[in-house]
């Protein structure tokens, strides 16, 4: 039985050539798999989870003011300015679409932004 490859060898080449087969595939068609995925996964459709996301977002958007107050105004030219920090305020913004009209024609929508939706937290000490 020496001219004869052991059967183990045949297998082995022929599974590696289908894993070969396989990368090269989804190496060449990854883009486009991707692609029509991720399109999926944004589009804003009625029922879409980016529509929900978008129409009430569930992460909190915070914006901290700093506000500086001046104390040396009268002796600007000759002293250099003194500013004292007042704050951070930081307040947090409440966002919602309202009035969501949709567009089949052209696939849009149109929508308004409810008022300025931002409440007041608690002041941070520097």
């Amino acid at each position: 039985m020496r001219g004869r490859a052991p059967r183990w060898r045949c297998v082995f080449a022929c599974v590696c050539g289908l894993l070969a087969v396989a990368g090269i595939t989804i190496s060449l068609t990854w883009g486009r798999v991707f692609d029509s995925v991720l399109a999926r996964q944004v589009a804003l459709t009625p029922n879409s989870r980016a529509f929900r996301e978008w129409l009430a977002p569930s992460v909190p958007l915070f914006m901290d003011v700093y506000l500086f107050n001046w104390t040396n105004s009268e002796r600007f030219p000759g002293e250099k300015p003194h500013l004292v920090q007042l704050g951070p305020y930081r307040f947090k913004e409440h966002r919602r679409h309202v009035n969501v009209t949709w567009h089949n024609q052209n696939g849009s929508l149109h929508t308004a932004r409810n008022g300025p939706g931002t409440s007041p937290l608690q002041q941070r000490q520097p």
